[in-house]
């Protein structure tokens, strides 16, 4: 792609590790769009299919992570849903991989999705060394986190995290 032409280009770390970190989100935004045309369908798509997909992608990159999806049968979101949702779980995915790890043995991360009657409830978790005790998704400085925060309010959902082994 031409992002990996450019990063091939720099020399600055940073600067590298910033255009993996664009590449990342424009693929997974790519990844719905293929989907779609997949599917055929333009308004929705299976978002259990998409997520297979989006962790396998991420096992390429650190085949040291076991990652595992629990659904409670199929999920079918709109276009408008699917995409902040999928580009919320690239960015908390990507976390774990980056941070969470460093120190674990047999390191883990599960994702379940469970269809309630009026809403979805996703859970991602990890066996890694947690969020910082003073951890506020409101106040990171972080891009991903900021992300996070706006598709959050995009989609109108809620976030909530806790530190329990992971």
């Amino acid at each position: 792609s031409l992002i990996s032409l450019q990063r091939n280009d720099v020399s600055d770390i940073c600067t590298r590790e910033e255009l993996a970190k664009v590449q990342r989100r424009i693929g997974a935004i790519a990844m719905i769009h293929q989907k779609l045309y997949q599917d055929e369908r333009v308004d929705r798509m299976n978002f259990k299919s998409y997520l297979d997909e989006l962790i396998s992608s991420m096992e390429l990159i650190n085949d040291k992570v076991s990652a595992n999806l629990v659904f409670q049968g199929s999920v079918e979101l709109k276009l408008d849903t699917a995409l902040p949702l999928g580009l919320i779980v690239s960015e908390l995915i990507s976390n774990s991989y980056k941070y969470a790890f460093e120190n674990t043995e047999n390191p883990k991360i599960v994702i379940h999705l469970e269809c309630k009657k009026e809403y979805y409830h996703l859970v991602i978790q990890d066996n890694g060394c947690g969020l910082p005790d003073d951890f506020s998704l409101i106040a990171s400085a972080s891009l991903g986190m900021q992300i996070i925060a706006a598709l959050i309010d995009q989609i109108g959902a809620k976030i909530s995290h806790k530190n329990d082994f992971g």
